[in-house]
């Protein structure tokens, strides 16, 4: 009887202590492993009892656990108890209570004779059931879900082998106390073999006889080498010498199954006591069916292919090298093949391998292992990889194990420098934007200031080019500034920086004086000259440049690019299709400027601007799903201004918010007019919202009164938004925009695309649309890159459950593609321009 506390509990041997924690080292179940399956459980904590209730009706349907489980009170209890024994896995602690339970519970399941296939049948089912909420949860970062999965897996191993040593104990003890051996291994659930010292069968169980398709009877007197293929043995009886069961894991063939199967096995050799009274030597061999430990471990290596995580192992003190599968496939060779550090090597692109090898090499030294490579495979395509690593060492200091993961990071990588493209590059030309020019300026600025040498800043703008949009289109437009910019990038030379700042204006950087700014900018004209030839026409193309020079004209990139910009717009009134350097006078020009934005003062208070509307369509059903409203004014003396020039005047006067909100209380009056004739309006209408309304204080407030002043409730207005202005305060434009939904309107994200804003940060923000920009889409028919950006922002928007619009639809081919690849609305010219609410009532609205 083994010894027990004073609450009656068994208590352990230090051995057996001392044997768990030598499990856990050898499993290598470290503290990072435990903290890895503490935060598990509290990730996963309402998950356990779904897994266990399916896990009962999958037992319930067969007949040999179903009379054990009818009674509901016996069910309900085990059921409970099932659930704190897998709440216990991840829960912890690993000590030596938790130990004492373990065994205490395989004990019980070894003394009413549940087979093991039934008790490990739980595991699988918990890791099977258990895998798609990991997934879910934690993500396929294998930062994340490899070490949470590894931990999982080694607590697994641990409690599997706890269960076998109390199966095996059980046993050990039965035959310990009972003589008559058949009485003893009839019940037991594993199979079970007493064998002559000539290995003739004196007894087979049940369970032997189930595992090789036979029966026990069936089996008595022959010789096992008429059974199964004896070379499995041979090691165990070689080793049996010892004086101590031996044991094995290995395949146990059947000689008379078809194909002569090979089942996994478990193999225990011992020598029976002599108190069985049976003359001559007896053996004892104990067969374990380790077909669900090889499920098992299938089911990890599902796993890894799921995530597409591949694993190796290397041994240093043998040379030892192992992949898994999902590594051999993501390096692009044979499973099974031999491999080495040299073929790993091989595999590595070769402009890679040196840096790949210096990490290793540093690994060995005690750093870390990680790092991003290229892998060709044999057919020659390159796959980016992402290689982790961790060293084990002996006691003398010295590494003698490794082991880690390789993920495929190939669309990460390609989305990244898609992102890096929609960020510095310029997708109509190829050029460097607006945000790479401004920051090579501040670059060379300083570099001027440490090296006392001079800057010249060349500023470009197409002279008539608006005509050009006017009557022939964008699509047209687009192709000569394309044009345009390759002739320019062409005569520059190679360390300067031509941008494209957008539309028809450029920027040229390099130059370091005056006399050197203006050869490039002599060149640059000529380049020119010769008109530009578009599907068989001919467009002569103008052009003027101001140029700014640092340090007499300034001494930071706004005021050169200001500069610059005065001298340019000097050069177009002095008739286009020359350059001139910028003076201190020349900034009279802005009285332009500054006279628009006296007269647009008055015209906002004399009500002298006005909202066109242009509709937007359900690409699925063709149907009207809501309208943009367009800010219009015509002056009574200039005339018709357009938005590009009176919008950043607005903005830089300090107009913009007066603008806004006209813009914003004008759309709700019209869809109450709307309204009020009894017309149908589906959807909302949309209200361009500036940078400085989403960051004012008092905007929330001020446009919910603008709406209600109408009889209108904000559910009818969309706002939108563009990207810049959610980036310049992200944090402050979180708070607005989550206030205006609390308040009812929708966001939308305007010209997404154009800008650089953090997919975290969009993540966060309560926006329902992302509106894909027209120059995106203009060329996707005919431009692969665009095609690509336009059908990432709709995967990315669908990855982010938002909804999809495309700007500047000009024909029906345009709309085809954009409904093949997912995009949920339209607008542009193919359908309807922007018209004044009444023409816009009258051509879509219904009573």
């Amino acid at each position: 009887m083994a010894p027990t506390d004073r609450d009656g509990a068994a208590v352990l041997p230090s051995s057996a202590l001392a044997d768990f924690v030598r499990r856990q080292a050898f499993l290598e179940f470290s503290p990072a492993d435990v903290a890895e399956l503490q935060a598990l459980h509290d990730l996963l904590g309402d998950v356990a009892p779904g897994f266990v209730d399916a896990f009962y009706d999958h037992l319930a349907r067969f007949d040999e656990i179903a009379p054990l489980i009818a009674s509901p009170g016996v069910l309900d209890r085990l059921k409970l108890t099932q659930r704190a024994y897998f709440d216990s896995l991840t829960a912890g602690p690993y000590d030596a209570s938790y130990l004492q339970r373990r065994l205490a519970i395989g004990m019980a399941h070894a003394r009413v004779g549940l087979a093991p296939a039934w008790y490990l049948g739980a595991y699988s089912h918990y890791l099977v059931d258990l895998l798609p909420p990991m997934v879910e949860r934690l993500g396929t970062d294998p930062a994340r879900f490899v070490p949470a999965l590894q931990a999982l897996m080694k607590v697994v191993l641990l409690d599997i082998g706890l269960a076998i040593d109390s199966y095996i104990a059980h046993r050990d003890q039965q035959i310990a106390r009972l003589q008559d051996y058949v009485n003893v291994f009839t019940g037991m659930p594993f199979g079970t073999l007493v064998l002559s010292g000539d290995l003739k069968v004196l007894y087979a169980n049940r369970a032997l006889g189930e595992l090789i398709g036979t029966t026990a009877t069936a089996l008595q007197g022959l010789a096992l080498g008429e059974v199964v293929d004896l070379r499995p043995l041979q090691p165990l009886l070689a080793r049996m010498g010892e004086g101590r069961p031996v044991r094995e894991s290995t395949t146990l063939r059947v000689l008379d199954r078809p194909s002569e199967v090979a089942l996994p096995v478990g193999l225990t050799l011992s020598m029976l006591p002599d108190s069985s009274g049976l003359p001559g030597q007896r053996l004892l061999l104990v067969v374990e069916d380790l077909r669900l430990q090889a499920r098992l471990e299938t089911d990890l290596l599902n796993a890894q292919a799921v995530a597409a995580i591949g694993s190796w192992h290397v041994d240093l003190r043998s040379g030892q090298t192992q992949w898994s599968d999902e590594a051999y496939r993501l390096y692009g060779r044979e499973p099974g093949g031999p491999v080495n550090y040299e073929a790993f090597l091989e595999a590595v692109h070769p402009e890679d391998r040196e840096e790949v090898d210096s990490a290793w090499r540093a690994a060995l030294a005690g750093r870390p292992f990680r790092i991003e490579h290229r892998v060709v495979r044999p057919d020659g395509t390159v796959r980016w990889v992402e290689s982790r690593g961790k060293l084990q060492r002996g006691h003398d200091g010295r590494v003698v194990k490794a082991f880690g993961t390789v993920y495929d990071i190939t669309e990460r990588r390609q989305a990244s420098e898609r992102i890096q493209r929609l960020a510095f590059q310029d997708t109509l030309t190829g050029l460097p934007n607006r945000t790479l020019a401004l920051d090579r300026l501040q670059q060379a600025l300083a570099q001027a200031e440490r090296d006392h040498h001079g800057v010249a800043l060349l500023y470009v703008d197409l002279d008539h080019f608006k005509e050009i949009n006017d009557t022939q289109g964008h699509l047209i437009g687009d192709q000569v500034l394309a044009d345009v910019a390759s002739r320019l990038n062409a005569v520059v030379r190679q360390r300067d920086t031509l941008a494209r700042l957008g539309g028809d204006e450029f920027v040229l950087l390099g130059p370091s004086d005056a006399a050197s700014a203006s050869q490039v900018a002599e060149r640059l004209l000529e380049a020119v000259e010769q008109p530009v030839l578009v599907n068989g026409v001919r467009f002569t193309v103008g052009m003027s440049i101001g140029i700014a020079l640092y340090p007499e004209d300034g001494r930071t990139a706004e005021d050169l690019l200001k500069h610059a910009d005065t001298a340019m717009y000097r050069a177009k009134a002095a008739g286009g299709g020359t350059m001139r350097f910028y003076h201190a006078g020349m900034s009279e020009g802005l009285q332009r400027r500054m006279l628009l934005a006296t007269r647009l003062k008055s015209a906002l208070h004399a009500r002298q601007l006005s909202l066109h509307f242009q509709p937007q369509f359900d690409l699925s059903t063709g149907a009207l799903c809501g309208a943009e409203a367009l800010a219009r004014w015509h002056d009574p003396e200039a005339g018709w201004i357009a938005p590009s020039e009176f919008i950043p005047v607005a903005e830089t006067r300090g107009l913009i918010d007066e603008l806004g909100d006209w813009a914003l209380s004008e759309a709700a009056r019209q869809v109450r007019a709307w309204d009020d004739a009894g017309l149908v309006f589906p959807g909302r209408v949309a209200v361009n919202v500036s940078a400085r309304q989403m960051t004012d204080e008092g905007f929330v407030a001020r446009a919910v009164q603008l709406v209600h002043a109408h009889g209108i409730t904000p559910q009818r207005i969309e706002l939108e938004v563009t990207e810049s202005s959610m980036m310049q305060d992200p944090k402050k434009a979180e708070e607005q925009a989550r206030a205006l939904v609390a308040a009812g309107f929708v966001l939308s994200i305007d010209d997404f695309g154009t800008g650089y804003s953090s997919l975290a940060a969009l993540k966060r923000l309560p926006v329902s649309k992302l509106k894909i920009d027209m120059s995106f889409v203009r060329d996707m028919l005919d431009e692969p890159e665009d095609h690509t950006i336009v059908h990432t922002i709709i995967s990315m928007a669908r990855a982010l459950r938002l909804r999809t619009l495309a700007e500047g639809v000009e024909h029906d081919a345009q709309a085809d593609v954009l409904q093949a690849l997912g995009c949920d609305q339209v607008q542009g010219w193919y359908r309807g321009r922007a018209v004044p609410g009444d023409v816009f009532a009258t051509q879509w609205l219904t009573d």
